[in-house]
């Protein structure tokens, strides 16, 4: 439903005819389920690749009981990652090690 919501509201649309210009946020939070789900347009795919969101999301685990909270939590950490801009070598590295470990390299 989600994915359906930001597509139908064309999340990030501006003037540019290019689908990689587009720069928009669809948060979803389901109270009820206490689910969150969050994507992002094409244009900010490099900077919010899919491991960042997963981040934010696992940061608005501990606050689900206040979502308030939990909400600008989240609003906070994807403005602290546009503002890092796209994920370096070493973040990219470290975020690997920390969910797959030095097994897969031996393997």
């Amino acid at each position: 439903f989600a994915r359906y919501l930001f597509d139908q509201w064309d999340v990030g649309r501006n003037t540019c005819q290019n689908a990689d210009d587009k720069y928009g946020i669809l948060i979803f939070v389901s109270i009820e389920d206490q689910v969150c789900y969050i994507t992002t347009s094409f244009g900010l795919a490099r900077v919010l690749p899919w491991w960042r969101l997963e981040h934010v999301i696992s940061g608005m685990d501990s606050r689900m009981s206040d979502y308030g909270d939990a909400i600008v939590e989240a609003i906070n950490t994807i403005e602290s990652y546009l503002e890092l801009g796209p994920p370096t070598f070493p973040e990219r590295t470290s975020d690997f090690m920390q969910r797959y470990g030095y097994d897969v390299m031996f393997a």
